[in-house]
């Protein structure tokens, strides 16, 4: 495999044995630069650039079949690292070596918000390879599975999030990617949407794909994924079975804190797994 600093290298051409690798990062690094300006007193002194290190030196492999969740607080890199891996961002060191473009969906995703439903569905399915000579039929697809009805001729700035994750999912998976990132797009839809979209999901794994789901939601990652990350400020601390990962990072929060939404995940999923095991010994003692 070759080495690059910059952007994604297609080994859809490689030989790759059982089981199939989809996707390789090496030693990947992203950094921010930012403009620094401190104050003394009234007075503002002269601002200054820094480097913010995001992501540093990340290594892992990927392959078909594998749901992958992320955990992580929030800062820890989880968004830059899907973002680095799906080509939105420049890294600085490291290559990123994919069997086909990831697709990325997230609920800051860049859609023409001044442009309909309708123009966002013709503009992503270009995008995806699409034949001008089947939009017509692969529009009406995206418009049944989002069932947004004659909101698909408003401008997308006047949709919900909710509303725009499902066009955002529809576009994305209308074809089968070989590579889903998933950047808690799902946590913004109803009942109803998140099980048709686990159903989409999983004809992806089923057609030999690998998915990737950043969520704070720690049920949903144990029960959806196969395996699981957990990063700490840019850096990979651990990766193997969800369940496992989960229960780190939990004890992690308890100990170090974190910010409100991952600490009140983590006590709610603390509390629910207490809650199964005294059920369990309730019935192991009758």
């Amino acid at each position: 495999m070759e080495f690059s600093e910059q952007g994604i290298i297609d080994m859809s051409n490689e030989s790759v044995p059982p089981p199939h690798l989809t996707l390789r990062v090496s030693n990947l690094s992203v950094a921010y630069e930012t403009r620094l300006t401190p104050k003394k007193g009234k007075r503002v002194s002269r601002s200054r650039r820094i480097s913010n290190q995001v992501i540093e030196d990340v290594s892992f492999d990927a392959h078909a079949g594998e749901f992958i969740g992320v955990v992580g607080a929030n800062g820890s890199g989880k968004s830059t690292l899907l973002k680095a891996v799906a080509g939105f961002i420049p890294h600085q060191g490291g290559s990123i070596t994919a069997i086909s473009q990831p697709q990325l969906l997230s609920v800051s995703a860049a859609m023409r918000s001044g442009m309909s439903g309708w123009e966002n569905i013709t503009l992503g399915c270009l995008a995806l390879g699409i034949r001008y000579s089947e939009l017509e039929q692969v529009g009406d697809e995206i418009a049944e599975f989002c069932e947004l009805g004659s909101k698909l001729d408003l401008p997308i700035k006047a949709l919900s999030s909710g509303e725009k994750a499902r066009l955002q999912f529809g576009i994305a998976t209308v074809r089968t990617p070989r590579i889903l990132m998933i950047d808690e797009a799902l946590g913004v839809g109803d009942k109803r949407f998140r099980e048709r979209s686990v159903q989409r999901m999983n004809k992806v794994l089923e057609n030999t794909g690998t998915i990737f789901f950043v969520s704070h939601s720690l049920e949903e990652v144990i029960r959806l994924c196969t395996r699981a990350l957990w990063l700490v400020d840019g850096q990979i601390v651990a990766d193997d079975l969800p369940k496992a990962v989960v229960k780190q990072y939990v004890d992690w929060v308890d100990q170090h804190g974190a910010d409100k939404k991952s600490t009140q995940e983590a006590l709610r999923y603390r509390s629910r797994r207490q809650a199964r095991k005294a059920q369990r010994l309730g019935f192991e003692n009758r």
